[in-house]
Protein backbone atom coordinates (compact mmCIF):
# COMPACT_ATOMS: atom_id res chain seq x y z
CA UNK A 1 0.00 0.00 0.00
CA UNK A 2 1.25 3.12 -0.76
CA UNK A 3 2.31 5.38 2.20
CA UNK A 4 0.05 8.68 1.54
CA UNK A 5 -3.23 5.98 1.17
CA UNK A 6 -2.27 3.89 3.92
CA UNK A 7 -2.09 7.62 6.27
CA UNK A 8 -5.21 8.39 4.76
CA UNK A 9 -6.92 4.99 6.10
CA UNK A 10 -5.70 5.70 9.33
CA UNK A 11 -7.02 8.73 10.05
CA UNK A 12 -10.54 7.27 8.43
CA UNK A 13 -10.27 4.35 11.12
CA UNK A 14 -9.51 6.75 13.98
CA UNK A 15 -12.19 8.94 13.08
CA UNK A 16 -14.50 6.30 12.51
CA UNK A 17 -13.53 4.82 15.85
CA UNK A 18 -14.37 8.27 17.73
CA UNK A 19 -17.84 8.27 15.92
CA UNK A 20 -18.54 4.77 16.97
CA UNK A 21 -17.13 5.12 20.62
CA UNK A 22 -20.90 6.17 22.29
CA UNK A 23 -22.09 3.23 20.23
CA UNK A 24 -19.41 1.13 21.73
CA UNK A 25 -20.28 2.28 24.94
CA UNK A 26 -23.75 1.04 24.04
CA UNK A 27 -22.81 -2.22 22.59
CA UNK A 28 -20.91 -2.86 25.93
CA UNK A 29 -24.04 -2.11 28.01
CA UNK A 30 -25.82 -4.82 26.11
CA UNK A 31 -22.65 -7.27 26.37
CA UNK A 32 -23.10 -7.13 30.25
CA UNK A 33 -26.46 -7.73 30.00
CA UNK A 34 -25.69 -10.60 27.55
CA UNK A 35 -23.91 -11.98 30.12
CA UNK A 36 -26.82 -11.69 32.58
CA UNK A 37 -28.43 -13.46 30.97
CA UNK A 38 -29.16 -17.65 32.26
CA UNK A 39 -26.48 -20.47 31.64
CA UNK A 40 -28.32 -22.15 28.99
CA UNK A 41 -28.27 -19.35 26.51
CA UNK A 42 -24.49 -18.67 27.30
CA UNK A 43 -23.34 -22.27 26.97
CA UNK A 44 -25.45 -22.38 24.05
CA UNK A 45 -23.22 -19.45 22.74
CA UNK A 46 -19.67 -20.98 24.00
CA UNK A 47 -20.33 -23.88 21.47
CA UNK A 48 -20.92 -22.28 18.83
CA UNK A 49 -17.53 -20.31 19.19
CA UNK A 50 -15.51 -23.38 20.19
CA UNK A 51 -16.98 -25.18 17.21
CA UNK A 52 -15.96 -22.17 14.98
CA UNK A 53 -12.31 -22.16 16.62
CA UNK A 54 -12.20 -26.02 15.79
CA UNK A 55 -12.63 -25.50 12.05
CA UNK A 56 -9.64 -23.30 11.90
CA UNK A 57 -6.65 -25.82 11.11
CA UNK A 58 -3.48 -26.03 13.56
CA UNK A 59 -0.51 -24.53 12.46
CA UNK A 60 2.35 -26.76 11.56
CA UNK A 61 5.67 -26.70 13.49
CA UNK A 62 8.26 -24.57 11.34
CA UNK A 63 12.09 -24.57 11.85
CA UNK A 64 13.62 -21.24 13.63
CA UNK A 65 14.42 -18.95 11.03
CA UNK A 66 18.48 -16.99 10.83
CA UNK A 67 17.80 -13.91 11.51
CA UNK A 68 20.43 -12.83 9.44
CA UNK A 69 19.77 -15.02 6.71
CA UNK A 70 16.13 -13.06 6.73
CA UNK A 71 17.94 -9.82 7.06
CA UNK A 72 20.16 -10.74 3.82
CA UNK A 73 17.20 -11.90 2.49
CA UNK A 74 15.00 -8.78 3.32
CA UNK A 75 17.73 -6.38 1.80
CA UNK A 76 18.40 -8.31 -1.18
CA UNK A 77 14.06 -8.24 -2.25
CA UNK A 78 14.07 -4.47 -1.13
CA UNK A 79 17.31 -3.54 -3.68
CA UNK A 80 15.41 -5.22 -6.26
CA UNK A 81 12.59 -3.44 -5.90
CA UNK A 82 11.95 -0.80 -8.31
CA UNK A 83 12.18 2.87 -8.14
CA UNK A 84 8.43 4.24 -7.99
CA UNK A 85 7.82 7.22 -10.23
CA UNK A 86 6.91 10.30 -9.25
CA UNK A 87 3.70 10.55 -8.55
CA UNK A 88 0.47 13.19 -9.88
CA UNK A 89 0.05 16.43 -7.93
CA UNK A 90 -2.13 15.19 -5.07
CA UNK A 91 -6.30 16.13 -4.42
CA UNK A 92 -7.83 17.58 -1.52
CA UNK A 93 -9.69 15.05 0.54
CA UNK A 94 -13.25 16.94 1.65
CA UNK A 95 -16.08 16.08 3.98
CA UNK A 96 -18.41 15.09 0.84
CA UNK A 97 -15.24 12.39 -0.33
CA UNK A 98 -14.91 10.71 3.22
CA UNK A 99 -18.58 10.75 4.28
CA UNK A 100 -20.11 8.10 2.02
CA UNK A 101 -16.99 5.85 3.46
CA UNK A 102 -17.57 6.37 6.88
CA UNK A 103 -21.36 5.96 6.16
CA UNK A 104 -20.62 2.63 4.66
CA UNK A 105 -18.22 1.30 7.35
CA UNK A 106 -20.74 2.76 9.88
CA UNK A 107 -23.78 0.57 8.40
CA UNK A 108 -21.39 -2.35 8.20
CA UNK A 109 -20.14 -2.15 11.63
CA UNK A 110 -24.07 -1.92 12.79
CA UNK A 111 -25.08 -4.46 10.64
CA UNK A 112 -22.06 -6.97 12.16
CA UNK A 113 -23.92 -6.40 15.63
CA UNK A 114 -26.64 -8.86 17.02
CA UNK A 115 -29.62 -7.60 18.15
CA UNK A 116 -29.87 -7.96 21.83
CA UNK A 117 -32.99 -9.10 23.15
CA UNK A 118 -35.92 -6.50 24.30
CA UNK A 119 -34.90 -4.71 27.67
CA UNK A 120 -36.10 -2.59 30.21
CA UNK A 121 -37.68 0.69 28.75
CA UNK A 122 -35.27 3.00 27.63
CA UNK A 123 -34.08 6.16 25.72
CA UNK A 124 -34.25 5.40 21.92
CA UNK A 125 -31.88 6.81 20.15
CA UNK A 126 -33.02 7.57 16.11
CA UNK A 127 -30.68 8.27 13.50
CA UNK A 128 -31.06 12.09 13.96
CA UNK A 129 -29.53 11.64 17.49
CA UNK A 130 -26.21 10.19 15.78
CA UNK A 131 -25.85 11.86 12.89
CA UNK A 132 -24.72 15.10 14.10
CA UNK A 133 -22.03 13.37 16.59
CA UNK A 134 -20.83 11.31 12.86
CA UNK A 135 -20.81 14.39 11.75
CA UNK A 136 -18.85 16.26 14.01
CA UNK A 137 -16.19 13.46 14.46
CA UNK A 138 -15.60 13.18 10.43
CA UNK A 139 -15.41 17.02 10.33
CA UNK A 140 -12.44 16.78 12.94
CA UNK A 141 -10.81 13.56 11.41
CA UNK A 142 -10.65 15.82 8.05
CA UNK A 143 -9.27 18.79 9.36
CA UNK A 144 -6.34 16.35 10.85
CA UNK A 145 -6.00 14.95 7.80
CA UNK A 146 -2.56 16.84 6.10
CA UNK A 147 -2.81 18.19 2.37
CA UNK A 148 -1.69 15.65 -0.06
CA UNK A 149 1.95 16.64 -1.83
CA UNK A 150 3.48 15.51 -4.88
CA UNK A 151 4.09 11.80 -4.87
CA UNK A 152 7.70 10.55 -3.94
CA UNK A 153 9.62 8.12 -5.23
CA UNK A 154 9.42 5.14 -2.77
CA UNK A 155 12.99 4.58 -1.94
CA UNK A 156 14.49 0.94 -0.45
CA UNK A 157 15.25 3.22 2.98
CA UNK A 158 12.07 3.72 3.55
CA UNK A 159 10.37 -0.01 3.29
CA UNK A 160 13.42 -1.71 4.95
CA UNK A 161 12.15 -0.57 8.65
CA UNK A 162 8.61 -1.88 7.90
CA UNK A 163 9.72 -5.22 6.43
CA UNK A 164 12.66 -5.86 9.44
CA UNK A 165 9.64 -5.39 11.62
CA UNK A 166 7.34 -7.22 10.14
CA UNK A 167 9.82 -10.05 10.18
CA UNK A 168 10.91 -10.03 13.57
CA UNK A 169 7.75 -10.10 14.38
CA UNK A 170 6.90 -12.89 12.81
CA UNK A 171 10.13 -14.75 13.43
CA UNK A 172 9.32 -14.48 17.18
CA UNK A 173 6.33 -16.12 16.74
CA UNK A 174 7.92 -19.19 15.36
CA UNK A 175 8.34 -21.73 18.05
CA UNK A 176 12.23 -22.57 18.71
CA UNK A 177 12.87 -26.40 17.62
CA UNK A 178 14.15 -28.32 20.12
CA UNK A 179 18.29 -29.13 19.36
CA UNK A 180 18.53 -32.06 18.18
CA UNK A 181 21.36 -35.52 19.19
CA UNK A 182 24.46 -36.06 17.91
CA UNK A 183 24.68 -39.49 15.23
CA UNK A 184 27.33 -42.33 16.81
CA UNK A 185 30.31 -42.86 15.40
CA UNK A 186 29.16 -46.64 14.83
CA UNK A 187 25.94 -45.72 13.36
CA UNK A 188 28.31 -43.55 10.56
CA UNK A 189 30.44 -46.08 10.04
CA UNK A 190 27.52 -48.83 9.97
CA UNK A 191 25.62 -46.94 6.91
CA UNK A 192 29.27 -46.43 5.13
CA UNK A 193 30.04 -50.23 5.39
CA UNK A 194 26.17 -50.96 3.73
CA UNK A 195 26.84 -47.91 1.36
CA UNK A 196 30.17 -49.62 0.23
CA UNK A 197 28.82 -53.15 -0.05
CA UNK A 198 26.32 -52.60 -2.56
CA UNK A 199 28.65 -50.52 -4.52
CA UNK A 200 30.60 -53.22 -4.85
CA UNK A 201 28.50 -55.45 -5.53
CA UNK A 202 27.13 -53.38 -8.24
CA UNK A 203 30.71 -53.20 -10.04
CA UNK A 204 30.78 -56.99 -10.47
CA UNK A 205 34.07 -59.14 -10.61
CA UNK A 206 36.52 -57.95 -13.72
CA UNK A 207 36.86 -59.51 -16.54
CA UNK A 208 40.25 -61.25 -17.57
CA UNK A 209 42.22 -58.86 -19.89
CA UNK A 210 43.37 -59.83 -23.49
CA UNK A 211 46.76 -62.41 -24.16
CA UNK A 212 49.45 -60.34 -23.99
CA UNK A 213 52.14 -60.22 -26.99
CA UNK A 214 55.55 -62.26 -26.45
CA UNK A 215 58.58 -61.20 -26.86
CA UNK A 216 60.19 -60.11 -30.04
CA UNK A 217 62.15 -63.11 -31.11
CA UNK A 218 65.40 -61.64 -32.44
CA UNK A 219 67.66 -63.07 -34.93
CA UNK A 220 71.03 -61.29 -34.81
CA UNK A 221 73.26 -61.15 -37.96
CA UNK A 222 76.70 -61.88 -36.92
CA UNK A 223 77.95 -58.77 -38.68
CA UNK A 224 76.88 -56.08 -41.32
CA UNK A 225 78.19 -56.89 -44.93
CA UNK A 226 78.10 -53.58 -46.63
CA UNK A 227 78.00 -55.03 -49.80
CA UNK A 228 74.51 -56.43 -49.01
CA UNK A 229 70.84 -55.28 -48.37
CA UNK A 230 69.14 -55.78 -45.76
CA UNK A 231 65.18 -55.66 -45.29
CA UNK A 232 63.92 -53.72 -42.89
CA UNK A 233 63.92 -55.10 -38.81
CA UNK A 234 67.06 -56.84 -38.98
CA UNK A 235 69.43 -56.94 -36.20
CA UNK A 236 72.88 -57.28 -36.99
CA UNK A 237 75.93 -56.72 -34.50
CA UNK A 238 78.29 -54.19 -35.94
CA UNK A 239 81.46 -52.13 -34.42
CA UNK A 240 80.91 -53.37 -31.04
CA UNK A 241 77.11 -52.68 -31.08
CA UNK A 242 73.57 -53.87 -32.06
CA UNK A 243 72.09 -52.39 -34.98
CA UNK A 244 68.70 -52.21 -36.39
CA UNK A 245 67.56 -52.03 -40.41
CA UNK A 246 64.64 -49.24 -39.97
CA UNK A 247 64.55 -49.36 -43.37
CA UNK A 248 66.06 -51.45 -46.43
CA UNK A 249 69.44 -50.87 -46.23
CA UNK A 250 72.22 -50.03 -48.90
CA UNK A 251 75.58 -49.93 -47.10
CA UNK A 252 75.16 -48.36 -43.50
CA UNK A 253 72.46 -46.24 -44.64
CA UNK A 254 69.12 -47.51 -43.21
CA UNK A 255 70.83 -48.79 -39.76
CA UNK A 256 70.59 -47.36 -36.54
CA UNK A 257 72.27 -47.97 -33.39
CA UNK A 258 70.15 -49.12 -30.31
CA UNK A 259 72.91 -50.56 -28.20
CA UNK A 260 76.00 -48.49 -28.33
CA UNK A 261 79.53 -50.45 -27.48
CA UNK A 262 83.07 -49.72 -27.97
CA UNK A 263 84.47 -49.99 -31.01
CA UNK A 264 88.10 -49.20 -30.76
CA UNK A 265 90.59 -48.02 -27.67
CA UNK A 266 93.38 -46.13 -27.69
CA UNK A 267 96.10 -44.38 -25.31
CA UNK A 268 98.14 -41.62 -25.77
CA UNK A 269 101.03 -40.30 -23.62
CA UNK A 270 102.32 -36.58 -23.14
CA UNK A 271 104.71 -36.53 -20.80
CA UNK A 272 103.40 -37.52 -17.54
CA UNK A 273 99.91 -37.44 -18.65
CA UNK A 274 98.29 -40.55 -20.18
CA UNK A 275 94.84 -40.51 -22.08
CA UNK A 276 92.50 -43.48 -23.12
CA UNK A 277 90.40 -42.93 -26.15
CA UNK A 278 87.24 -44.88 -26.78
CA UNK A 279 85.50 -44.79 -29.69
CA UNK A 280 81.51 -45.71 -29.73
CA UNK A 281 80.14 -48.09 -32.43
CA UNK A 282 77.82 -44.64 -32.87
CA UNK A 283 80.76 -42.88 -33.88
CA UNK A 284 81.06 -40.97 -30.63
CA UNK A 285 84.81 -40.10 -29.14
CA UNK A 286 85.20 -40.24 -25.71
CA UNK A 287 88.67 -39.53 -23.67
CA UNK A 288 89.29 -39.83 -20.16
CA UNK A 289 92.65 -38.43 -19.32
CA UNK A 290 95.09 -39.34 -15.68
CA UNK A 291 98.37 -37.52 -14.52
CA UNK A 292 100.89 -39.49 -12.83
CA UNK A 293 103.24 -37.99 -10.52
CA UNK A 294 106.76 -39.46 -12.16
CA UNK A 295 110.20 -38.11 -12.22
CA UNK A 296 110.30 -36.99 -15.92
CA UNK A 297 114.03 -35.92 -16.98
CA UNK A 298 113.21 -32.33 -18.91
CA UNK A 299 117.28 -32.46 -20.34
CA UNK A 300 119.41 -29.20 -19.54
CA UNK A 301 117.62 -26.10 -18.56
CA UNK A 302 116.27 -23.54 -20.45
CA UNK A 303 115.49 -20.26 -19.70
CA UNK A 304 111.64 -19.17 -20.66
CA UNK A 305 110.67 -23.35 -20.94
CA UNK A 306 107.41 -23.94 -18.78
CA UNK A 307 108.15 -26.50 -16.21
CA UNK A 308 105.63 -28.49 -14.01
CA UNK A 309 106.20 -30.35 -10.40
CA UNK A 310 108.52 -33.42 -11.25
CA UNK A 311 110.55 -31.98 -14.22
CA UNK A 312 114.21 -32.96 -13.37
CA UNK A 313 116.40 -30.82 -15.21
CA UNK A 314 120.65 -30.32 -15.26
CA UNK A 315 121.79 -27.32 -14.50
CA UNK A 316 125.64 -25.81 -13.69
CA UNK A 317 126.65 -29.90 -13.88
CA UNK A 318 124.12 -30.65 -11.00
CA UNK A 319 120.55 -31.92 -11.26
CA UNK A 320 117.54 -30.24 -10.15
CA UNK A 321 113.86 -31.07 -9.59
CA UNK A 322 110.91 -28.90 -10.03
CA UNK A 323 109.07 -29.20 -6.90
CA UNK A 324 105.92 -26.89 -8.31
CA UNK A 325 104.30 -25.99 -11.51
CA UNK A 326 106.45 -22.94 -12.91
CA UNK A 327 109.07 -22.36 -10.40
CA UNK A 328 110.94 -19.37 -10.95
CA UNK A 329 114.56 -18.80 -12.16
CA UNK A 330 117.38 -20.57 -12.94
CA UNK A 331 118.19 -23.58 -10.40
CA UNK A 332 120.51 -23.10 -7.35
CA UNK A 333 120.75 -19.89 -8.08
CA UNK A 334 120.26 -17.03 -5.56
CA UNK A 335 116.30 -15.91 -6.63
CA UNK A 336 115.45 -19.51 -7.21
CA UNK A 337 112.31 -21.01 -6.15
CA UNK A 338 110.17 -24.13 -6.68
CA UNK A 339 113.77 -25.98 -6.86
CA UNK A 340 115.89 -28.55 -5.38
CA UNK A 341 118.86 -30.07 -5.48
CA UNK A 342 118.70 -33.86 -6.61
CA UNK A 343 122.28 -34.25 -7.50
CA UNK A 344 125.62 -32.29 -6.76
CA UNK A 345 128.36 -32.09 -8.78
CA UNK A 346 131.21 -33.68 -8.09
CA UNK A 347 134.69 -31.88 -7.66
CA UNK A 348 137.16 -32.13 -11.09
CA UNK A 349 139.67 -34.82 -10.76
CA UNK A 350 143.67 -34.27 -10.64
CA UNK A 351 145.51 -33.53 -13.40
CA UNK A 352 146.67 -36.99 -14.60
CA UNK A 353 150.59 -37.51 -15.07
CA UNK A 354 151.68 -38.26 -18.53
CA UNK A 355 153.77 -41.45 -19.35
Amino acid sequence: MRPDLKALADVVIQAVRATLAPLTKRLQEMDDALKALPATVTKDLDQRVQAAVAEIPPPKDGKDADPQAIAALVAKAVGELPPAKDGAPGVSVTLDDVAPLVAEEVAKAVAALPRPKDGEPGTSVTPEDVAPMVAEQVAKAVQEIPAPQDGKSLAPEDVAPMVAEMVQAAVAEIPRPKDGESVPVGEVQRMVDEAVSKAMAAVGPPKDGAPGRDALQLELQPAIDLEKTYPRGTYARHAGGLWRAFEATKGLHGWECVVDGIAHLQIEQDGREFTLVAKTSSGDEVRKSVKVAALVDRGVFRAGAEYEAGDGVTWGGSFFIAQKDSPRGHPGEPGCDGWRLAVKRGRDGTKGVSV
